[in-house]
């Protein structure tokens, strides 16, 4: 059974937030808000995908101590021997 709800006194802020995010999105406000009350509830994926989290996924994501390491193994490669280029 849907139902109705009102939400009083929202702050200028969320509203155009909201506002931008239907928008952005080609929906209305009233779609756009019950999309991310779905989603911040775990009731649905995220309405917009999260492109950091697709990107580690895709590339792999090393710790600072890996990056680190990593940094100390190719400091060779990026020194420059003269001798190469004469």
């Amino acid at each position: 059974m849907p139902y109705a709800l009102t939400l009083h006194d929202i702050p200028d802020d969320l509203y155009a937030a909201l506002r931008a995010d239907a928008n952005h999105v080609g929906t209305s406000m009233n779609k756009a808000a019950k999309a991310l009350l779905a989603s911040a509830l775990g009731l649905l994926k995220p309405a917009r995908p999260n492109y950091v989290d697709a990107f580690r996924a895709l590339a792999g994501a090393i710790s600072d101590e890996e990056a680190a390491e990593m940094r100390e193994a190719v400091a060779e490669c990026r020194t420059i021997d003269k001798k190469d280029w004469q």
